[in-house]
């Protein structure tokens, strides 16, 4: 879904109180695994000189297996205060599929320590908690980024224990491309015809993704951070509206699946985070008979369609954004279902979307056309979709660490490489630098050379095949510039604290160019499926893993 001028970001200067220091993002953390250790090579992109000069640096990271990161994790718990040792012995359950609960990307532990910082007047999480429940956002240079608005109708931001005007469920649904529905009359009818006018063609979208289901989560994380269960309620009452509301979701062959995995990963995030409160059972049967029964007919129609496309030799390098949001979603509802067999399909259709979204498009010979290690499908494309795409995967990553699984490292750590690489493309648009950019980057104008050419409306990237072409006068016509053109560079919440905190706060990778972004846009709110990361995973890497490294790795005494 494109971001329109309407709905784009501004920024407002705002009398906010300087940042708290964040020593996890101004030096690397140091880790020093046995020399026992096998490990693997994780490859770093890093800049200097202007133009920034870009090369790449081999890092070793240790192979994690399912048994290693048990030991490791059990360890670095054993560690803790006995209070924080019993807060997470209260919280956690295990599943009738081996699932540990809740656990879909914040596990009894985050929560725990997420508490005590809390009850302690501790940073990340103190200014995190907030940003959820007021809205502030405290952004670059101590600025504050505006809610994204429509036609001067403003989205909530904030996180109300009363007063949310939804739910806003919607009986049929039908989602075209770029979010928009084809409208007869306005207001609809049912619940959605409390959404202002000024919603438009894009009520649909609003309702459920960016309205019910963004509220969902936030209100179940809310639970958590101020023990209100009215906020438990709250998130409930949203997925119990829709599941009770919706029978029919379309367009299958426009934005349908993509609607449905945004929302679904979100909301399904959301009831994990309320088990063993008093709706949950009933909640979340209700909750997967509605997938069963209309969502996933539209995801795996995507999906089946594409891996029918790939085998067919019609499909590859195609991955992208898409292929993320349904794998979260897949992997969302495994858990919160305890359906291994749909686990075990996100887990191989992750590494697939890694391979071809990410690693084999940055370093195939047969399908780099140039790419350097680090640039996706979308890189091109713009900013936002690239961070669409990546923050979903680092979700799945993140859900599966939580099950003692490691995914983070997938073809060849490539995600890291991801990560770094666009961090320092949204850095150079924070700054306002160019210089920022490798040589072979530009920042997009259409109204200098060489896209002045031609009306800017008339250009379009063509994702297949990474080039920028014109139609004008009837005729399509290929750009010949060897610059790469970069647009939409803006931030969004994409799960970077939630990979951060795995590449360089458990494996102690160096990530200065993350590290940056973070500094500048610290607390993330939360934004479609991704999103609360400084509150959720905000330097938890040092107590819940760091400290059990060395101990539960050492070689046993001879």
């Amino acid at each position: 879904m494109r971001r329109s001028s309407s709905s784009a970001r501004c920024f407002a200067a705002a009398a906010l109180p300087p940042k708290p220091a964040r020593p996890d993002l101004e030096a690397t953390p140091s880790i020093t695994y046995p020399a026992s250790s096998s490990s693997n090579t994780a490859l770093l992109p890093t800049f200097g000189g202007s133009p920034a000069n870009v090369t790449y640096v081999e890092q070793a990271v240790p192979k994690l297996d399912k048994q290693t990161i048990q030991r490791v994790k059990a360890a670095a718990i054993a560690a803790l205060p006995a209070d924080l040792q019993a807060s997470i012995k209260s919280i956690k359950t295990v599943g009738p599929s081996g699932f540990q609960h809740p656990s879909c990307m914040v596990s009894p532990a985050e929560l725990a320590v997420m508490k005590d910082r809390l009850n302690n007047g501790q940073q990340p999480q103190t200014m995190a908690k907030d940003a959820l429940l007021t809205g502030k956002y405290y952004a670059f240079d101590a600025k504050i980024a505006a809610p994204k608005s429509f036609k001067g109708w403003v989205l909530p931001y904030d996180t109300p224990a009363t007063g949310y005007a939804g739910p806003y469920p919607i009986e049929k649904v039908c989602i075209g491309y770029g979010g928009s529905t084809s409208l007869t009359s306005f207001p609809p009818v049912g619940a959605a015809a409390n959404l202002p006018k000024e919603a438009g063609s894009s009520y649909q979208h609003l309702a459920f993704v960016e309205l019910d289901s963004t509220m969902a989560i936030k209100q179940a994380t809310a639970f958590h951070a101020t023990g209100d269960s009215r906020h438990a309620v709250n998130a409930f009452a949203i997925i119990k509206a829709w599941a009770a509301t919706n029978k029919s979701w379309d367009l299958i062959g426009q934005n349908g699946p993509l609607e449905a995995a945004w929302g679904i990963a979100a909301m399904a995030k959301a009831l994990e985070l309320l088990r063993g409160r008093q709706q949950f059972e009933a909640v979340r049967g209700q909750f997967l008979a509605w997938n069963s029964s209309v969502m996933l007919r539209q995801m795996d129609h995507y999906m089946n369609d594409t891996l029918d496309k790939v085998a067919k030799g019609q499909g590859l390098n195609l991955f992208g954004n898409w292929h993320s949001s349904i794998v979260d979603a897949y992997m969302s509802l495994a858990i919160l279902g305890d359906d291994r067999a749909r686990y075990n399909k996100a887990v191989d259709l992750f590494h697939r979307t890694v391979k071809d979204y990410v690693w084999k498009w940055g370093r195939d010979p047969a399908f780099s056309k140039g790419r350097r290690p680090g640039e996706i499908t979308e890189t091109l494309r713009d900013m936002y979709h690239s961070q669409f795409g990546i923050g979903g995967l680092l979700n799945v990553a993140e859900m599966a660490w939580q099950q003692d699984d490691d995914l983070y490292c997938s073809n060849q750590y490539a995600l890291v490489t991801a990560m770094e690489l666009h961090a320092r493309f949204v850095r150079s648009a924070l700054l306002k630098d160019p210089s920022l950019l490798p040589p072979e980057y530009a920042m997009l104008d259409f109204k200098q050379p060489p896209f002045n050419a031609a009306p800017s409306n008339t250009w379009a990237f063509d994702i297949k095949d990474q080039v920028w072409r014109c139609t004008k006068d009837g005729t399509s016509s290929v750009l010949n510039d060897p610059r790469k053109f970069l647009r939409d560079i803006g931030f969004l919440p994409a799960a970077w604290e939630v990979g951060y905190n795995h590449f360089a706060g458990r494996l102690g990778l160096a990530m200065p160019e993350t590290a940056a972004v973070l500094q500048a846009y610290w607390p993330e709110w939360q934004e479609f499926h991704w999103g609360l990361g400084s509150l959720t995973h905000g330097d938890t890497a040092g107590l819940l893993w760091r400290a059990g490294v060395n101990s539960a790795l050492q070689p046993p005494a001879s």
